[in-house]
């Protein structure tokens, strides 16, 4: 999720910073043994801390914005949604996409913003950019065979402390017990807890220990391993789907190799956001901010 995350070199913490968060019973934000800590004692920390860096990211956001007119760039609302509804789809459930946006103090609106803007930057970057079929071909001659798909097994997991609690989620898993509320209660593994377990793709390459990639290549799509050891505990592994190797030819892999080849001749984001600043008029009414002015050349 955090890879379509707008990400301007600020903490999204502080980005998420905003007055209109006050609360509204009082002015308190909270007492300390008596000693009471104001609202604006609060703001003023935060401003004299993180201002330049909110002010820089919410100006940039700002424009970027913007530029979708100026540049008459396609990024529809439709859009957005469809690439919302791809991150919500990765995850098990809703419940375990709202863990998720939880764990990284998102609302699903800030979110939604967060994706428009990163495709309206990708669409900037990439205005202009051209690929020839000669390039194309060059490069799947150079790249055949990291192109193809290799084998590779879609697992799932449940990590436990020790041989028994492993044996004892086995035996559970017999008796009918469903795995994603296993993994969601009992392993250890929080980070793929959340999602029931779900690592996702592994080849034999892949950099995880090896017992954990032998156990799970031996198993075929739909079954569960018995307890397997490795450095970091007790794994019950289940592979929920397996594909096979196959190798790449010039027609499967056109579209990839011109979207990789797109990619890397597109525009770095600093490099867009300077030209958005550049060619704009920012005028700064708070005298500590003087810095952020921008007044356009004619030329500009």
């Amino acid at each position: 999720m955090l890879a379509v995350a707008f990400a301007l070199g600020v903490v999204l913490a502080f980005a998420g910073l905003s007055l209109t968060s006050a609360n509204p019973e009082g002015d308190v934000v909270v007492t300390v043994n008596g000693t009471p800590l104001t609202q604006e004692a609060f703001y003023q920390r935060l401003e004299e801390e993180a201002g330049e860096s909110v002010l820089d990211q919410m100006i940039a956001e700002i424009l970027v914005e913007q530029a979708v007119a100026s540049y008459d760039l396609n990024v529809s609302d439709d859009v957005v949604a469809a690439e919302l509804e791809k991150i919500k789809s990765s995850y098990e459930s809703d419940e375990a996409f709202a863990e998720e946006l939880t764990r990284f103090g998102l609302s699903v609106d800030r979110l939604t913003r967060e994706i428009k803007l990163s495709l309206i930057v990708d669409a900037l970057s990439k205005q202009g950019v051209e690929v020839s079929d000669e390039e194309i071909a060059t490069y799947f001659e150079e790249n055949k065979e990291q192109l193809g798909q290799a084998e590779s097994v879609r697992v799932s997991h449940i990590l436990v402390e020790t041989e028994d609690e492993a044996k004892a989620i086995v035996a559970e898993l017999n008796e009918g017990a469903d795995f994603t509320e296993l993994a969601k209660g009992k392993s250890i593994d929080t980070a793929s807890a959340v999602q029931g377990g779900a690592i996702g793709y592994i080849e034999r390459d892949s950099p995880i220990t090896q017992p954990f990639k032998d156990a799970a290549f031996q198993l075929q799509a739909g079954d569960t391993s018995q307890p397997i050891e490795t450095e970091f505990g007790w794994h019950v592994i289940k592979v929920d789907e397996r594909l096979d190797a196959q190798e790449a030819t010039l027609e499967t892999s056109r579209d990839q190799i011109r979207e990789i080849l797109v990619q890397q001749k597109s525009r770095p984001m600093n490099e867009i956001l300077a030209e958005l600043r550049d060619a704009s008029t920012i005028n700064v009414q708070w005298s500590r901010y003087e810095s952020f002015s921008v007044t356009p050349s004619p030329q500009e």
